[in-house]
């Protein structure tokens, strides 16, 4: 099992991105909805997207929300679950509890995004990094892995 080393970075402006995995720079956060729900997926870089550009808000010296282009949306944990594989939701109440806050951490020249809602858990990429279009995102406990790294690109 690795640790995550908890070099929380308070670097990252707040600002519009693309959140581009470290797997393959072309491949980054996309909303795809289904259903009632939103759920945070992967897809082709495309910059006429609007859903691919999310806006990132800093709430304290290292908190931060993650918010659809719009802002009328949230990454959120799906019922604040900290179970491996909990699907991330774009979800419309926003209420910024901590299933809907996020440190970054530093790692080379990416970042984990960490749930501060669960105990070591990250965005990841399922099925060991399985960049299909389409996929949806969810925690995962922290392994080391590229599949749980991302890049801010600014808008």
């Amino acid at each position: 099992m690795h640790n995550l080393k908890y070099e929380i970075d308070n670097c990252v402006a707040e600002g519009t991105y693309y959140i581009c995995s470290a797997l393959n720079q072309n491949i980054c956060f996309d909303i795809k909805p289904t259903n009632n729900y939103y759920y945070l997926i992967i897809n082709n870089l495309n910059k006429e997207s609007q859903s691919q550009k999310f806006k990132v808000k800093k709430l304290s010296e290292v908190r931060y929300c993650i918010m659809n282009y719009n802002e009328d949306r949230i990454l959120d944990v799906y019922m604040g679950s900290n179970n491996n594989g909990t699907k991330i939701l774009v979800h419309n109440d926003i209420h910024i509890k901590d299933n809907q806050c996020w440190f970054f951490v530093k790692c080379g020249h990416y970042f984990c995004i960490k749930s501060i809602d669960c105990y070591n858990k990250v965005i990841d990429i399922p099925d060991n990094g399985n960049i299909n279009n389409g996929k949806e995102l969810n925690i995962y406990e922290y392994n080391g892995c590229n599949s749980q790294l991302w890049k801010f690109v600014k808008v």
